[in-house]
């Protein structure tokens, strides 16, 4: 049977679960969106470089 403090430890693992889920994504999408722009053309490059972005 499960005693408060085992429900309380289910709820801290699947929250951590969640939260480093949530971390991978954003740290991926940022490394995907950064190599589409070092793939980008030169021009492109230029644009984002004098931009400050």
């Amino acid at each position: 049977m499960n005693t408060p403090d085992e429900k309380e430890k289910k709820v801290r693992r699947i929250a951590a679960i969640i939260y480093l889920l949530v971390i991978a994504f954003l740290v991926g999408g940022t490394l995907i969106h950064q190599r589409s722009l070092e793939n980008q053309s030169p021009e492109v490059n230029e644009i984002f470089e004098s931009n400050g972005l």
